[in-house]
């Protein structure tokens, strides 16, 4: 054999390899595109088509990762292209269809608007614990439409109070005399344009539900919008309430920005799917503007716009709290860098800076209600007894929502009864699993310097508190570690794995046991799984190093 001959030779061989994978990306995508059809055997199921958006992202994430190992670069644009076809699907569920999207019917999200819109606009002379109180009191002198619900929250002990009652409590607080009279007709006015997008007999929810406690931040920005727009005049409400379309939007051009098109197709689908969005994502006041300036922050994390992504960071920090654990990444390897090394880097060090400051901004407008700057020690107080209660709720994701259960005692369904006197028991326990889960992701998140530092902290704001369904939202940056590094099978596992536990949510038998309790379970020990693998990596890392030497 001649020379031409044996450089020629090993060509065919490596031809029919790429064949053949080519052959096994084909085939795995039409059986799980097959598999996802399948799910839709009944179209008006909305559950159903949900299952088969996510069974065909996970399918089309894994084709696309083939796809660019195998340098398949035309596979590669149209798993892409697939992905964003879904994606669009996706965006069409969540934000206009289903079986409780009520604000279809009711062109606003009526629950979140009675909260955000009237509790801002009239916090002044409502406060924290007289909201419910106030709009009893008004509705007496106006339409009397709450008359026929048995209860009320009140919001200073969390108790439900009959109606009657409610409105004896705020006569006896002076409520009405905090008004002017010009106030007072405004709140009714304000209040009953509010009826008109909630049927009568179903106020009964957002009166009864948990109150209005946004942070002072939030009162001094929105609350000079509130009061001079005229909400009772037109569709002034359902313009403000179009707000969420937009972040939303936002939200998604940031995505596509910091991180790709391929993740930010993905991470719609998911944010689109997942049930703790259903109903919510259009038609609120500003519901999820901490979502898009957590985005924007992370996607400029990425893009080296370290100081910008820390200033960007505050807002969310400041209005809703919980986002600021996102600060935990790089403020870790900023004081690890300074302890071992005696330095600090320039990424990390101008990040913590600009938060510092631009929280600091945030409270001295806080700080600026009629209260002082008392309004955050009221605000802490507020929030810490509504942190005490919420775990006990229906729908919540949380280390402590786990163990507010005990089914061995109470059943598959549990009553909502016994959750509080269920996680008091279970205290120890809690601390314990706090204590051990925080530390192993504090110890994992040691040597991540970029992003994916700031993501690992979801799972710190899963062990640390129980938030509404919604708040978890801010999962979708779990997509948002792939860019990194998108050829390694560790990202495609991440990406495939928490794209199946949404799928899990939606075959679990809801008749047998609790659908929040088994993904809240999964998805901690998701969390830790992650945790623990970086941590075995960045093990094996400096063993390698030390027997280097």
């Amino acid at each position: 054999m001649g020379a031409e001959d044996r450089e020629r030779s090993p060509a065919p061989k490596a031809d029919r390899a790429i064949q053949t994978r080519r052959a096994i990306v084909v085939i795995g995508t039409i059986l799980l595109a097959g598999a996802s059809v399948w799910l839709l055997r009944d179209p008006e199921d909305l559950r159903s088509l949900k299952a088969w958006a996510v069974l065909f992202t996970m399918g089309a994430i894994f084709a696309g990762w083939a796809a660019d190992r195998l340098k398949l670069h035309t596979w590669s644009q149209v798993t892409t292209g697939l992905l964003v076809v879904v994606a669009v699907v996706s965006f069409a569920i969540g934000s206009g269809s289903g079986a409780h999207k009520l604000i279809v019917k009711e062109r606003i999200n009526s629950w979140n608007a009675f909260h955000y819109v009237l509790g801002t606009k009239f916090f002044g002379e409502v406060g924290y614990h007289d909201f419910y109180n106030a709009a009893a009191l008004a509705d007496a002198d106006a339409d009397n439409v709450f008359s026929r619900f048995d209860t009320v929250r009140d919001l200073e002990s969390y108790e439900h109070i009959p109606v009657a009652e409610a409105i004896e409590r705020a006569e006896e607080a002076g409520v009405r005399e905090r008004f002017s009279d010009e106030r007072w007709e405004e709140f009714k006015g304000d209040q009953l344009k509010l009826q008109e997008y909630r049927g009568k007999k179903r106020w009964s929810g957002p009166l009864n539900d948990l109150g209005f406690h946004p942070s002072p931040a939030w009162l001094v920005v929105h609350q000079p919008l509130l009061n001079v727009v005229d909400i009772q005049r037109g569709k002034t409400l359902e313009i403000l309430c179009g707000s969420d379309l937009l972040l939303i939007l936002l939200t998604i051009a940031a995505l596509w920005w910091g991180f790709g098109l391929r993740t930010a197709a993905i991470s719609t689908i998911w944010l689109h799917i997942y049930f703790g969005n259903d109903g919510l994502l259009v038609g609120g006041y500003f519901h999820y503007d901490w979502l898009f300036w957590t985005v924007l922050a992370a996607a400029l994390y990425r893009k080296g716009y370290t100081a910008a992504a820390g200033a960007v960071l505050a807002y969310p920090a400041m209005m809703r709290g919980y986002p600021g654990l996102l600060a935990l990444g790089p403020g870790i390897v900023l004081a690890r860098d300074l302890l071992t090394k005696r330095a600090v880097a320039r990424r990390q060090l101008a990040f913590v800076v600009a938060l510092a400051l631009s929280c600091g901004l945030f409270f001295g407008l806080g700080s600026a209600t009629r209260h002082g700057p008392t309004a955050w020690m009221e605000w802490k107080e507020k929030i810490s007894q509504h942190a005490s209660i919420h775990p006990t709720g229906r729908q919540r994701l949380g280390l402590k929502f786990v163990c507010a259960h005990d089914f061995e005692k109470y059943g598959k369904k549990l009553a909502k009864r016994h959750r509080g006197p269920t996680l008091e028991k279970n205290h120890g326990t809690v601390v314990k699993l706090q204590i051990g889960l925080g530390l192993l992701f504090l110890l994992a998140m040691l040597r991540r310097r970029d992003e994916n530092g700031m993501i690992l902290s979801l799972g710190l704001i899963l062990i640390a508190m129980v938030l509404s369904r919604y708040y978890f939202s801010i999962w979708l940056l779990m997509f948002c570690m792939v860019p990194t590094d998108r050829f390694k099978i560790g990202n495609l596992l991440i990406s495939l794995g928490f794209m199946g536990l949404l799928l899990s949510y939606y075959f679990t038998d809801t008749t047998v046991i609790h659908q929040y309790h088994v993904y809240n379970v999964w998805v901690l020990s998701f969390f830790a799984l992650l945790a623990a693998v970086y941590l075995i990596k960045d093990g094996v890392e400096l063993l390698v190093k030390y027997r280097a030497r």
